[in-house]
């Protein structure tokens, strides 16, 4: 079971980390348009972060102007 968080939380980082690079954010940026902490930010994005909320990741998926369906699901298309 702990594999597969892991492996989800490193999806969900990877989502995080393109589309926070496809609108032309910084990692400062995002952490302050999301009143989320930078390290939070940057170990999400790495794929090292074990203790992720759904309220946090509620308040990054507001800042990058996506739903935060977007950052669970894969685009099939």
């Amino acid at each position: 079971m702990e594999k597969i968080i892991t492996k989800k939380i490193g999806q969900i980082g990877k989502r995080v980390r393109a589309r926070r690079t496809f609108i032309g954010l910084t990692l400062f940026e995002l952490a302050v348009d999301s009143d989320v902490s930078l390290s939070v930010i940057s170990d999400l994005e790495r794929g090292v972060s074990t203790g992720m909320t759904v309220s946090t990741l509620v308040k990054i998926a507001a800042a990058l102007q996506i739903s935060p369906d977007e950052l669970f699901v894969e685009k099939i298309c």
